[in-house]
């Protein structure tokens, strides 16, 4: 029956698939072989949130598989449970401690769930296992930089694009570390070439827009501000169907949101009045 379902998969018919795969554990809970597949296409379909108790399960069958606990983790991790993530790579390297990508992976895991200095020291791992890991290199400089050590970070990025000149994510990270050094022109000149590689990297885009204001380049820094909502930070945007206010008069209610820190909300507040008066119905939603 695994075998009938991993021939509906790749005739296309997923739903088909699934449900005999479904069968087959209805029979045997512990067929390993129809947890491991079915929790893979459940992934392949963007379903991880029911793709994860088939890991789970499986790891209780094999629980010496060190590729299943790897995939397990992988999984945990997009799923932004670092914790768990963690302790799933921790356990592929006890079975494995040179298994590929792992100390990589633990790193990431580490740092999604602001363990800085304990990431910082898998990544060192990583590197010192394989020093080819650009993406080792890479994400060490961006923890560095949290950890206000720009000038580690830059030479760690440094590094990450001698072994990949053509990666925009490393591009972009070059100009956060210069941009923590204040070097903000240096800093433009990195997201450019990120741009230039991926003209949509929007992360670079609005990190251009920062080094303008920071040198009170207004127009210029808004223009390219306005990339912030698709980038991948989390700044507090408020998901609403409404339309977005192009800042023209208005006699309609306005919904005005305070954006990222208590900082950044005192500042946009210096500007209610002038918003008041093309907008008299506004309502601000502020930290209080």
């Amino acid at each position: 029956m695994n075998s009938h379902a991993s021939a509906l998969h790749a005739l296309g018919r997923s739903d088909d698939a699934i449900a005999t795969f479904r069968r087959a554990l209805a029979i045997d809970p512990e067929y390993a072989g129809a947890h491991l597949n079915l929790g893979k296409l459940l992934l392949r379909l963007g379903r991880a949130e029911e793709a994860l108790p088939h890991l789970e399960r499986l790891g209780g069958l094999r629980p010496d598989d060190a590729a299943v606990h790897f995939e397990h983790g992988e999984l945990l991790y997009g799923l932004r449970r670092f914790e768990s993530a963690a302790a799933a790579f921790r356990r592929v390297l006890e079975l494995q401690p040179a298994y590929p990508n792992a100390r990589f992976c633990l790193g990431n895991a580490l740092w999604g769930g602001k363990q800085a200095e304990a990431a910082l020291a898998e990544y060192g791992a990583a590197i010192a296992a394989d020093a080819q890991a650009a993406g080792a290199w890479a994400n060490r400089s961006v923890v560095l930089i949290d950890l206000g050590r720009p000038v580690e970070a830059l030479a760690d990025i440094e590094h990450a694009l001698q072994l990949k000149p053509g990666n925009a994510d490393f591009h972009n990270l070059h100009g956060n570390a210069l941009h923590a050094l204040n070097r903000h022109r240096e800093a433009r000149q990195a997201y450019a070439r990120a741009l230039q590689i991926q003209p949509a990297h929007a992360n670079a885009r609005f990190n251009t827009g920062l080094c303008h204001l920071v040198e009170c380049e207004f127009a210029e820094g808004w223009n390219d501000y306005e990339a912030r909502w698709r980038t991948t930070l989390n700044l507090g945007r408020v998901d609403t169907a409404l339309p977005e206010w192009d800042g023209r008069p208005t006699q309609q209610r306005l919904l005005v949101w305070g954006e990222q820190g208590i900082g950044d909300q005192i500042l946009q507040l210096s500007l209610a009045d002038a918003v008041a008066q093309r907008a008299p119905q506004a309502v601000f939603a502020v930290m209080p």
